[in-house]
């Protein structure tokens, strides 16, 4: 999946309370929480039928299929195409029709992938796209250099919302003028390092308390992933800060008690963002072994990283999708 060089903006606050903006058009889509990604239910044809999608701002596609198949209704129309998505633990193919999608009472005609075959989505039935509308580019057979309009393109251009904003917090997705909670928010720019500026990427940095542990580095946010992943040398300097062990089964690094762990420090532009211990530790509750992990990786190699879902449970975020020419 190929870009087109678009800039985005993206701005992240403190999460608080959401409130409606006044005077604008926006659509506030809760999630559930399922500890490592969130959840949406939408519907789709008429009569509608529901589905649970995991929302994923890593990829464009939105697609049904994985477990609950896909059925046509009234408002199915095939485009022609098909349809095939590579993602980093997964993959689907299939056919692409034209549907209603219904968010909320609110209905559009959206693209939609028809999975016949797809990998690695056992617990959900497909993935809500909320990334930028360039990641769709080459994934459709035999058009493959056409993209496919995004839920919050149809959104805008269909009359339900105002603005091509998008902004997440760790209760619900809010598409169009964004919450009051986000008047103070900190605008970063998308960053200029490729592969990540093709994605909502930034340039950030991050501390294990006092001690820098990553660099300035370019990497991507994406709530539709579960472990934050680093580079090889960052991810060797937050073994040596916190004394750690990576296991060698998952990878992750092992400590016997997380009574001594300090916040970890997210600098993004000016703004330091601290993340506290309980946010990067793998939850007493999900684990059925007494040593303590954290939901930090390597992911092999250097030069880009990424902050994921159990970091961004804590913080809001919001991505101004309209392009704007790079200079």
């Amino acid at each position: 999946m190929k870009g087109h060089g678009s800039i985005f903006s993206l701005a992240v606050t403190f999460w608080s309370v959401v409130a409606k903006a006044q005077d604008a058009k926006s659509l506030e889509l809760p999630f559930t929480d399922a500890f490592t990604h969130g959840e949406v239910n939408v519907e789709i044809g008429s009569p509608g039928r529901q589905y649970k999608l995991l929302f994923d701002p890593g990829s464009s596609n939105t697609w049904v299929g994985a477990q609950k198949k896909y059925e046509e209704t009234s408002t199915s129309t095939k485009t022609g195409d098909a349809v095939a998505v590579a993602y980093g633990s997964g993959q689907l193919s299939g056919e692409e029709y034209m549907d209603s999608l219904t968010l909320m009472g609110v209905s559009i005609n959206q693209s939609i992938g028809a999975a016949t075959s797809s990998k690695g989505f056992d617990t959900v039935d497909g993935i809500l796209g909320l990334g930028p509308t360039s990641l769709t580019n080459g994934t459709l057979i035999p058009n493959s250099n056409e993209e496919i309009p995004t839920i919050i393109d149809n959104l805008v251009n269909q009359g339900h919302v105002e603005g091509s904003i998008i902004t997440i917090n760790n209760q619900s997705i809010i598409f169009g003028a964004p919450p009051a909670s986000a008047d103070g928010a900190t605008y970063v720019p998308i960053t200029r390092t490729a592969p990540a500026s093709n994605f909502w990427g930034v340039d950030a940095s991050f501390a294990y308390g006092a001690k820098t542990v990553s660099p300035p580095t370019s990497g991507i946010v994406d709530h539709g992933s579960t472990l934050t992943l680093l580079t090889s040398s960052s991810f060797s300097n937050f073994l040596t800060e916190t004394g750690a062990k990576a296991d060698l089964t998952t990878g992750l690094p092992m400590l016997a008690s997380c009574a001594g762990l300090d916040p970890i420090i997210l600098s993004l532009g000016q703004e330091n963002i601290t993340i506290p211990v309980e946010q990067y530790r793998w939850p007493a509750a999900q684990r059925a072994w007494n040593p303590v992990q954290t939901v930090i990786i390597h992911h092999g190699g250097e030069g880009r990283q990424c902050q994921l879902y159990p970091w961004f449970q804590y913080v809001e975020a919001l991505r101004r999708c309209s392009r704007w020419r790079q200079l």
